[in-house]
């Protein structure tokens, strides 16, 4: 947790250097302290908006897919060592693996896949407000796949959530 609040804090520090107070003009002809905001130039929102894709999209696409190699790499492994050891041919175990690899890959995509068009748009600032809304539907719905696809290939998670309704 620290190492991400040390990584934001570095990767927006940037942001201090750029920000600039504006006067926000009211009906009263003095200016008063709260009459100011901060207010960025088009050049700097580009470099925040480059810097939210690298934080929001690709570093955590990166980590997420290396991660998932790693555990998938180490499962497989795991699992020939033990074929070797014990001359079991475990076709049902072997079954849950792959879906597990399939479905770790599948959730590393949908996050990038749902994520990257946001981040872009934001980006290349698009005047389009129904492009605006389709990718805001996109990033929502990053935040709900992860539910099915874990009830659709999760079966210990799939019986948490029916015993929730009483429906075992």
């Amino acid at each position: 947790m620290l190492c991400i609040a040390l990584f934001n804090f570095i990767l927006y520090s940037p942001i201090l250097a750029l920000v600039s107070l504006k006067p926000v003009y009211s009906n009263t002809s003095t200016l008063q302290q709260d009459d100011f905001r901060c207010k960025f130039d088009d050049s700097s929102e580009w470099i925040i908006n480059l810097i939210d894709l690298i934080n929001f999209s690709l570093v955590p696409f990166s980590l997420m897919l290396i991660f998932s190699l790693l555990m998938i790499i180490t499962i497989f492994k795991s699992r020939l060592r033990i074929l070797r050891l014990t001359n079991v041919n475990d076709k049902n175990r072997l079954k849950k693996d792959i879906k597990f690899a399939v479905t770790s890959i599948i959730l590393n995509l949908f996050f990038i896949l749902f994520n990257l068009p946001i981040c872009i748009e934001n980006l290349i600032q698009f005047d389009n407000p129904y492009i605006s809304d389709i990718n805001f539907c996109f990033f929502l719905s990053n935040f709900c796949n992860n539910f099915y696809v874990f009830i659709l290939s999760n079966s210990i998670f799939r019986y948490e959530v029916l015993s929730l309704f009483n429906l075992k």
